[in-house]
């Protein structure tokens, strides 16, 4: 059985950061449109295409796992794992990122993907 830290009603994963969860939260209450940055413990990016840009809402059920809605109009959407968080931007900027957070070596030379990589834009 897994364990959680229920903030609000809303249950997080034993390891997540205060941070990213007050940022959550706060995202999940005001209705702010996010973008996630997903990693392993030692802050290396793993580059995420799919399911990074929302709202956040909660799932029903007995443990309330956050979830990463597409638009306001939506109903349903994916959990988040929100202890592998390493950077979270709200309108381009930065409002939280891993201590140690490092983007991966980048394959390509398309600057328009260089920059969604980066959290720059938004879009590809």
């Amino acid at each position: 059985m897994k364990k959680y830290n229920i903030i609000n009603g809303t249950s997080y994963k034993i390891g997540t950061p205060k941070e990213v969860i007050e940022i959550l939260e706060n995202s999940r209450i005001n209705k702010t449109r996010i973008r996630i940055f997903y990693g392993n413990e030692s802050g290396k990016d793993w580059k995420e295409y799919h399911d990074i840009i929302g709202r956040i809402g909660r799932s029903g059920g007995m443990n309330k796992i956050p979830l990463l809605l597409k638009t306001k109009r939506s109903i349903g959407g994916c959990g988040i794992s929100d202890n592998r968080i390493i950077k979270i931007t709200i309108d381009k900027k930065t409002v939280y990122q891993h201590k140690c957070y490092k983007m991966s070596i980048l394959l390509t030379k398309n600057k328009k993907e260089i920059d969604f990589l980066k959290g720059i834009t938004n879009r590809i």
